[in-house]
């Protein structure tokens, strides 16, 4: 994981911590490369990977939602390199609890 990553889940596990009723919703991604079920898997392992990171540094297990897209919903359209790495990624939503 990239130091800019952890410096934000870092900042996103505090402002949890300081917030009553909130939960995380964490949708996993993957790039076009692969089937749908292994791009689904490896969007599950993305997400449960940061859902472990955040409960490690204090957040509730119980607030934290995955979901998981697969390829589905690229960040970017581009087939290169540089598009890929784009796609492969966990988006991070607070929410407050209902």
């Amino acid at each position: 994981m990239k130091l800019a990553t952890r410096k934000l889940l870092r900042q996103v596990a505090r402002e949890f911590r300081q917030q009553q009723g909130m939960r995380i919703i964490l949708g996993g991604h993957s790039d076009e490369r692969g089937s749908e079920d292994y791009n689904m898997q490896l969007s599950k392992k993305r997400a449960a990977f940061v859902a472990k990171y955040l409960v490690a540094r204090g957040v509730s297990k119980q607030a934290i939602e995955q979901r998981y897209f697969g390829e589905s919903l690229p960040a970017s359209e581009g087939s290169d390199q540089a598009a890929w790495e784009k796609n492969r990624r966990v988006t991070v939503w607070i929410a407050k609890r209902e």
